[in-house]
């Protein structure tokens, strides 16, 4: 069964909106009053954040985006737990908030629990010394600034370290980032730099005496940035090596950890040998998951050694478990084992690309869906059709031979730089592209490379190996000036990190596209039969057209701040023509008010939602739970979470 027949069985839609740069209009073009035909937009709805409904459903522990982590003993049982802080675009209010949950150790028998944000702040339970009037000395202001209290120079009092990572060398991240590779595809500007302070308290813990903070410098430095580490996060210490003074282990920004043997010797102050990497049992380098991830040390499982305990920045938190041994001139400790949870809130990562459909041909609505690690999930609905709040399964990675989908930059895929080469930024769409019965895969991703990955069973998570898809194109592909990897030929490269849907636009019975072309415009790649009866896509027409005429360009801007922009196309109104819905505060109606002459005309209406979805990014998609043949609205906001309003539109 094709998305056609899907989009006729079970409701008279199948394709939502995805989400709207940061740099494009919000609000640009609303109309407040009724249309020639008729048509008002019905007042915004409400949006409620979906539950997995699955008592004793164990998932990854996650926890909103962009977290910090804390471990000590929250409950006074003997064992460390883990207390997670992490921003989210709540369902009410404007900006983003901050929550914070502690989950018990063991963690797989027990759900996390919100407690205010304060208690991710006590690392230890002690008392600390008095930090005012204690600025850092860094002669730019980095992102971000993280300090600790450790004594480094071992006189029986704390002392003050800060750790920070400094943009400036690698350019300036943002809408308007450059693009700087050289025509090889080398980045040219610097890394991101760590930088870490000392700042000696010659004073007591109750009356301390800051001395001008200096920089701590490693063998082989130039100046007081440290040689390895792209960016860093608060440096750990501890005296690894059992020698009586104190060393550090460092995190980074992408994904590896760095450790600093003091040589000075205690009583003196601190010297560190050039850093090493942190390596895992077997030589391997120790890596997490995700960049952009935040680590402490602990003793979480209780025997003796310190752990590693980092969340990514999609919250899920893992145990990197201590071993009390050396590889290569630095501690080892084992690869990270993903904490568990009593499955809570419904959610995919972060930045998820959910896209609504009946995957395993059961009747009611599953979700194919993206992340910002680049996977691609299926998520069962479990409670068949017409239930509203539907019970979910626990989100199973698609596979190619046994290997999990996962795709992700690399040193030179990212506009922004290899500072973003383990992101991945999978979107999804789903249809029956090769007409066989079974549903396959279009996936865009932070590459702007599309490729389709073919189903093989009904329900299946293992798909084919994805593919390019390949353009008739009139010429040579257009590709932005700002491109840095040569022609791409036929197979198509759309902008980075948006929506490239598949659609029977013209009722022909072949899946077409709709996606931005290179300058951000709304265009359509027909499918048709070539010799031998091939299925081939035509070269892209522009034939959306808002009122003025004008194309509909969903994002004007450059290099990094190009792409971005998400959207689903549905019948939003029931009126028998095809609308779109674009992310935007949550997502706004682009309708569709007329056709003609092979060109079809779209008004934008206001936001369907009244709370605000869109933080860094969200990605809306239609469903029908109830199955009343009208269609709903599920967007997954930047921290990943699912959030329902139901269309009273009709």
């Amino acid at each position: 069964m094709d998305l056609v027949e899907v989009m006729d069985r079970c409701t008279r839609f199948d394709v939502a909106a995805y989400c709207l740069t940061a740099g494009a209009m919000l609000f640009g073009g609303y109309v407040a009053f009724a249309s020639a035909d008729g048509y008002v937009q019905p007042p915004p709805g409400h949006f409620e954040r979906m539950m997995f409904n699955n008592p004793g459903l164990e998932v990854d522990l996650s926890l909103g985006i962009w977290p910090h982590v804390a471990v000590y003993d929250y409950n006074r049982d003997g064992k460390n737990d883990v207390i997670v802080r992490a921003a989210a675009v709540p369902i009410s209010g404007s900006k983003r908030q901050s929550m914070c949950r502690v989950y018990m150790n063991p963690t797989e028998r027990n759900p996390g629990i919100d407690v205010p944000v304060a208690a991710s702040r006590f690392m230890d339970g002690k008392r600390h010394p008095d930090t005012k009037g204690v600025s850092c000395p860094h002669p730019r202001k980095p992102n971000p600034i993280r300090s600790n209290f450790v004594d480094l120079d071992t006189d029986g009092v704390e002392d003050l370290v800060y750790s920070l990572a400094d943009w400036a060398h690698y350019g300036k991240v943002g809408p308007a980032c450059p693009v700087s590779y050289d025509a090889s595809g080398v980045w040219t500007n610097g890394q991101i730099e760590t930088y870490v302070y000392f700042v000696r308290n010659a004073g007591t813990l109750r009356e301390p005496k800051w001395e001008s903070p200096v920089p701590v410098v490693c063998e082989g430095d130039e100046g007081s940035v440290l040689r390895g580490p792209w960016g860093g996060h608060a440096a750990m210490f501890r005296d690894f090596d059992n020698d009586g003074d104190m060393d550090f282990i460092t995190g980074e920004f992408v994904d590896g950890f760095w450790y600093f043997e003091n040589v000075a010797g205690k009583g003196t102050r601190p010297r560190f040998a050039k850093g090493r990497r942190v390596r895992a049992e077997d030589g391997s380098l120790l890596t997490v998951d995700l960049c952009m991830f935040d680590p402490v040390l602990a003793d979480y499982d209780g025997d003796g050694r310190e752990d590693l305990v980092a969340v990514d920045e999609d919250g899920r938190a893992a145990v990197y478990a201590g071993t009390g041994r050396f590889v290569e001139g630095a501690p080892a400790f084992r690869m990270g084992r993903v904490l568990r949870q009593q499955a809570q809130e419904l959610k995919f990562g972060c930045l998820a690309t959910p896209f609504g459909c009946d995957w395993d041909g059961d009747g009611d609505w599953d979700f194919i869906c993206g992340n910002s690690a680049g996977y691609i999930s299926f998520i069962e609905n479990l409670s068949g059709p017409g239930v509203v709040r539907p019970k979910w399964a626990e989100p199973k990675y698609l596979t190619v031979r046994g290997e999990r989908i996962r795709t992700m930059a690399g040193w030179t895929g990212s506009p922004q730089g290899p500072a973003e080469r383990k992101w991945g930024y999978s979107s999804v769409s789903v249809g029956d592209w090769d007409g066989d019965g079974i549903l396959d895969v279009l996936a865009n991703d932070i590459n702007g490379d599309v490729r389709i990955y073919r189903g093989t069973v009904r329900g299946g998570t293992e798909v084919c190996a994805g593919a390019g898809v390949e353009v008739e194109w009139d010429g040579r592909q257009p590709v932005p000036p700002w491109e840095w990897r040569g022609d791409p030929g036929k197979c198509l490269r759309a902008p980075w990190r948006s929506t490239v849907e598949m659609f029977d636009w013209n009722r022909d019975g072949l899946q077409d596209i709709v996606a931005m072309d290179c300058e951000g415009v709304i265009v359509l790649y027909e499918r048709y039969r070539g010799d031998g009866g091939r299925l081939l896509l035509k070269s892209p027409k522009r034939i959306f057209m808002d009122e003025k005429g004008k194309p509909l360009c969903f994002n004007s801007g450059v290099r990094g701040g190009s792409g971005r922009a998400r959207f689903r196309l549905t019948d939003w109104d029931c009126d028998g023509r095809v609308d779109i819905l674009q992310a935007a505060f949550n997502a706004r109606l682009v309708r569709q008010v007329a056709e003609k002459d092979g060109r079809y005309v779209f008004r934008y209406y206001k936001k369907v939602g009244e709370e605000q979805l869109q933080g860094h990014t969200c990605c809306p998609t239609t469903v029908d739970f109830n199955a009343d043949g009208i269609p709903d609205l599920v967007i997954a906001a930047e921290d990943g979470y699912f959030y329902y309003m139901s269309n009273k539109g009709k």
